[in-house]
């Protein structure tokens, strides 16, 4: 008996730039189907469109749910070694792009830029008992501020999707101690005015690592790394000129930081209007004929979209690492600032806890290795930085209580090794960490509110 009309399946069939409507048979293997069609040969795979390679051997109305190609299903055919090919080709170009100075040295430079901004906020800190004189931190910031000028110019291009560690923290790193060290201690709101200035000279710094790499408003890795900075540097001018405790900056960047790390993964993923839907071959109704195409439509390529990809990659992973940090950054300038008033120490407490426990559970969707461990590396950051104070600040009775409870939290974890290894699972504790997410995430801006006391701030500006 011949295959009938009602026995096959109209599909949509993608290779290379060209589109081949087809009608397949639905109880014959797919891969002898397309194979006699001269459409397949060794080394290429089909993607159907929830991304999963489709099994060649199995008929469209096989009985596997993830295996059935329904009427109207866009199929793709990969050839697997021209992939590698560019693969190879793109590794070595990245090869070839590395930094024309050695990264070493500025490594080394960035070790000693950072040793400097301890040794410049304790002179701050502590102005009774000098450290160094003002004139060894004037020459110090000069030469820092030379470094991050060469640093910056003569840093890695980075192309599109690519990341360079060093041309992303180097010259910032550079230039913020540059501009911190510059300030004299005895200045009012020596470190307020001190950190505002090193966020200008980073600024200043990613820009032009930013301008070397591609067009002034292209949304790349350095172009998310100055977009941050810049909003720093307004945050922090902001309060000095108004006379309000950087605790409030400080606070709500560490308030932001888990919702930006939760909306970055649908922001990176930047596609023009017309570029997902070719109008000109479904614009064929009576309705739409009519119709004019988008100016931004055009044909898409695997180039365009292996750049786009590529690019989208950069960001996620440059935001996951930068949006990570700040919070292990900025809470122990709230910590240490909030006053004796007891809603801002508990907002200051919320704060910290909903840092923490975001920041743990937000990467439970994420698939690579650094989406996944980066932003608990943070959360274990702030953990430690609120459990290192609270030993400081407790009495001799208080210490032996947090000694009971960290005993009692590592005999849990020994407890819970058993089950997690055997791989359990539960939906209710999936679904309570669901929610857990969210609330924490939402919560984190208000409690960093309640924590910098912007409510008084506020109250004593418009009175």
């Amino acid at each position: 008996m011949g295959i009938g009309a009602l026995e096959r399946r109209r599909v949509v069939v993608a290779h290379g730039k060209l589109r081949s409507d087809i009608s397949i048979p639905s109880n014959v293997p797919l891969g002898q189907t397309l194979n006699v069609l001269g459409l397949i040969q060794a080394g290429t795979i089909v993607l159907l469109p929830n991304g999963h390679s489709a099994d060649l051997a199995l008929a469209p109305d096989s009985g596997n749910p993830s295996n059935r190609i329904p009427e109207g299903t866009l199929l793709t055919i990969i050839n697997q070694t021209a992939l590698g090919k560019s693969d190879r080709a793109s590794k070595n170009s990245a090869a070839a792009l590395r930094g024309t100075l050695d990264r070493t040295v500025w490594w080394f430079a960035s070790a000693l830029a950072v040793v400097s901004l301890a040794t410049a906020w304790l002179n701050a800190s502590a102005i009774e008992t000098e450290v160094l004189p003002d004139y060894a931190f004037n020459i110090a910031s000069l030469a820092f501020g030379l470094a991050a000028l060469i640093s910056a110019i003569s840093s890695t291009r980075i192309p599109a999707g690519k990341i360079s560690v060093s041309a992303l923290t180097v010259p910032p790193v550079l230039a913020f101690s540059a501009g911190f060290v510059s300030v004299s201690p005895r200045l009012a709101e020596s470190i307020h005015l001190a950190t505002l200035c090193g966020f200008l000279g980073a600024t200043v710094a990613i820009a032009i690592v930013h301008l070397r790499c591609g067009k002034l408003f292209t949304m790349n890795s350095t172009g998310l790394v100055l977009g941050t900075l810049a909003t720093a540097s307004a945050l922090w001018g902001l309060t000095l000129q108004l006379s309000i405790p950087e605790t409030l900056a400080a606070a709500l960047a560490a308030g932001f930081a888990p919702l930006a790390l939760r909306i970055l993964p649908s922001l990176c993923l930047d596609v023009e209007d017309g570029q997902l839907i070719e109008y000109d071959q479904f614009m064929s109704g009576k309705w739409t004929v009519r119709g004019s195409t988008p100016k931004t439509a055009s044909a898409v390529t695997e180039k365009d979209v292996a750049g786009m990809m590529s690019n989208a990659r950069s960001q996620l992973a440059t935001g996951t690492v930068l949006f990570s940090a700040i919070p292990a950054l900025m809470l122990p300038i709230v910590l240490t600032s909030v006053s004796g008033s007891t809603l801002e120490s508990i907002g200051a407490l919320v704060l910290a806890g909903c840092v923490v426990v975001s920041l743990m559970l937000t990467p439970r969707q994420a698939g690579a290795p650094l989406q996944r461990w980066v932003p608990r590396a943070g959360a274990a950051l702030v953990l430690a930085q609120l459990t290192a104070l609270a030993l400081l600040s407790m009495q001799e009775g208080g210490m032996l209580i947090a000694a009971l409870s960290v005993i009692l939290v590592g005999l849990c974890m020994v407890g819970a090794i058993v089950p997690v290894s055997r791989g359990i699972r539960s939906l209710s504790l999936s679904r309570f960490a669901d929610i857990a997410e969210t609330l924490t995430t939402a919560l984190a801006l208000p409690a960093a509110c309640v924590a910098a006391n912007l409510i008084e701030i506020v109250r004593g500006m418009v009175s």
